[in-house]
């Protein structure tokens, strides 16, 4: 069953004491704000709603404006509100509606009786728009509170989506890393397979080292790598190299190093962790020098 409101809109105006000071001074003003309040109130009671202003403040013809669900009337000059309502709730009790019309008219409230519908004093209905005003209130706080909810759940789970998504990345980035190091050392320890490997022996020269350890740098990839040579003896020569390369990359070389047929170690290693697997290196290599046997000595023979 559709439910109305109609309302004499003077009359409430007259009424209220929130309207006091618009009644003299604007009354347009309080005609917009009286059409405010109503249209608030009928959309959150899910009413229809008509509100009447008779002619005796409007000079004119009849007008008929609309503000969602609330139908704004301006009678015929010379017709009051009172008998436009008369037949309109008669029209709309009719119908089957049910009627609910604000005024203080008692004239007006006896007819709005006898035709079937209920009627509401001014008073009593500013007291049920003040509480309607107060569950409006509460009403809007709670879909905040839902919204501001709902915002935080779904800025959570994106948060905790993200950071599953992280996680994985960061699982797997450790796998490959993981496996990267595994194959890496496996080489190197394939490298120091000695069994199947003739023996090291030493180089004939300082010289000599110098070209095989420039050779094996480059082409192992460190060829821009420094090299200096801190001693020689005659028994050893020793280099420093230096420079920056990937960890593994040094690995290989160290390999390539133990894998060599000259007799070789690497001394005072230093390493420093850079970005991307990359490290800044330092280290000695010394290489065994095969001495020179002297000729023996032969005696003379005593004639």
């Amino acid at each position: 069953m559709k439910e109305w409101l109609v309302v004499d809109g003077y009359n409430v105006i007259n009424s209220w004491q929130d309207f006091r000071k618009f009644r003299e001074e604007n009354l347009e003003h309080a005609r917009e704000l009286l059409k405010e309040k109503l249209a608030e109130y009928i959309a959150f009671k899910g009413y229809s709603g008509i509100v009447v202003f008779d002619a005796k403040e409007v000079q004119g013809v009849a007008s008929f404006e609309k503000n969602g669900a609330l139908e704004i009337v301006f009678t015929n000059e010379g017709e009051t509100a009172d008998s436009w309502i008369e037949r309109r709730v008669y029209d709309l009790v009719k119908s089957g509606s049910s009627v609910f019309v604000v005024t203080s008219d008692y004239a007006e409230q006896l007819n709005v009786l006898g035709s079937g519908a209920y009627r509401i004093s001014a008073r009593e209905f500013r007291e049920e728009y003040l509480l309607t005003k107060k569950q409006i209130a509460v009403a809007v706080l709670a879909v905040v509170v839902i919204m501001t909810v709902q915002i935080y759940f779904i800025r959570h789970i994106r948060n905790t989506r993200a950071g599953i998504e992280e996680a994985v990345r960061e699982n797997q980035l450790t796998e490959r890393i993981f496996k990267a190091k595994t194959d890496a050392v496996s080489r190197y320890k394939t490298g120091f397979n000695i069994y199947n490997a003739s023996a090291p022996t030493e180089v004939e020269s300082a010289t000599r080292f110098y070209s095989v350890l420039i050779n094996l740098l480059q082409m192992t990839g460190f060829e821009d790598a420094v090299v200096v040579k801190v001693n020689e003896s005659k028994d050893a020569v020793s280099f420093k190299v230096s420079g920056e390369a990937a960890y593994f990359s040094l690995l290989d070389l160290f390999s390539s190093f133990r894998q060599s047929s000259h007799l070789m170690r690497v001394l005072n290693l230093e390493l420093t962790g850079l970005t991307d697997g990359y490290v800044s290196y330092s280290y000695t290599i010394e290489c065994r020098i095969a001495s020179v046997s002297e000729p023996p000595k032969t005696e003379k023979q005593n004639n």
